[in-house]
């Protein structure tokens, strides 16, 4: 018997030590799912959490700054967050208490949907603000309905969502993705507005999960309005000429828009691939779009793109 228990007595420790981690582990897992978030600081805090719960509950009263379909930006004493409600969107300056829970997105960011809003009261808000694309990638306007004007780049549907469309706003300061729904804009329609100066007013949203690449930092979707300041030009070629790019960064290229190049093709390879000798004797390579037809070489030729 004693040998026995001497043995108990050296395996005990290494077989339910572990048992006993992982027992502590899901109570505190358990305990954490259990409490109710009241504040939308509490729940924008969940994103730096290490240990955290699958999901949380929350039931948070605050004032409604900017709504659009299915989203509600709510905003309290202690900050903004993005609610998501299929049931209705109540309008700007509605009062409410908004319960329903908080999971996570693949990046880590809070994603709280609400199941329940009910309205009790209204308070003024401010109406969409007049901004610079600048301030919107700083991360300045997140969550709040926004209103900014630019040059548009172009225009391409979404390769993902078929529902969505994007048009690459630019000025000196930057370039920003608007991404509409088709309901919202029909594409024929914005496929039209490249090279023309627009003013879109919708919701600046920071830019998460699967459209990312789009933009690093934010985009402005829930579009409310795109009003055209100053119609493309009636000639795709009156678009300004490319100049000698070799000691312009990078950022600043992307800002500036359709080029046009004069000259005489030199080489043509790949099916859709020409290097273009410029009047200015610049050698331009040129990959054609897809339904562009092919010059021969020593062909000249005039040709509007971005650089």
């Amino acid at each position: 018997m004693l040998q026995a228990r001497q043995l108990y007595a050296i395996i005990c420790p290494d077989v339910y030590a572990p048992l006993i981690a992982v027992f502590l582990a899901v109570g505190s897992a358990l305990a954490a799912s259990a409490r109710t978030l009241t504040s939308v600081a509490e729940i924008d805090g969940l994103a730096a959490l290490k240990d955290r719960a699958p999901r949380y509950d929350f039931s948070v009263r605050g004032t409604v700054v900017a709504s659009h379909s299915y989203l509600t930006m709510l905003k309290d004493a202690t900050g903004i967050c993005k609610l998501t409600y299929a049931a209705g969107t109540p309008a700007p300056g509605s009062v409410v208490d908004a319960t329903g829970t908080v999971d996570f997105l693949e990046d880590g960011t809070p994603h709280a949907v609400a199941d329940r809003i009910v309205m009790r009261g209204h308070e003024p808000v401010p109406g969409p603000a007049d901004v610079t694309i600048g301030q919107i990638l700083r991360g300045e306007m997140s969550l709040r309905s926004v209103r900014v004007t630019g040059t548009v780049l172009e225009a391409f549907r979404d390769q993902i969502d078929s529902d969505y469309f994007h048009l690459f706003l630019s000025s000196p300061d930057g370039v920003v993705a608007v991404s509409p729904q088709i309901s919202e804009f029909p594409f024929e329609q914005a496929a039209q507005l490249v090279n023309a100066e627009v003013r879109v007013t919708g919701i600046c949203l920071p830019n998460n999960g699967w459209r990312s690449p789009l933009n690093p930092t934010h985009i402005v979707a829930a579009i409310s309005e795109i009003k055209t300041v100053r119609p493309a030009p009636p000639d795709p070629f009156d678009v300004p000429p490319l100049d000698d790019l070799r000691n312009v960064g990078p950022d600043t290229i992307r800002t500036m828009g359709q080029r046009r190049i004069d000259g005489v093709v030199t080489a043509v390879w790949s099916g859709n691939r020409l290097l273009v000798r410029t009047d200015g004797n610049l050698q331009v390579r040129v990959r054609l779009a897809a339904d562009s037809s092919i010059p021969e070489v020593e062909t000249g030729v005039q040709v509007v793109g971005l650089p």
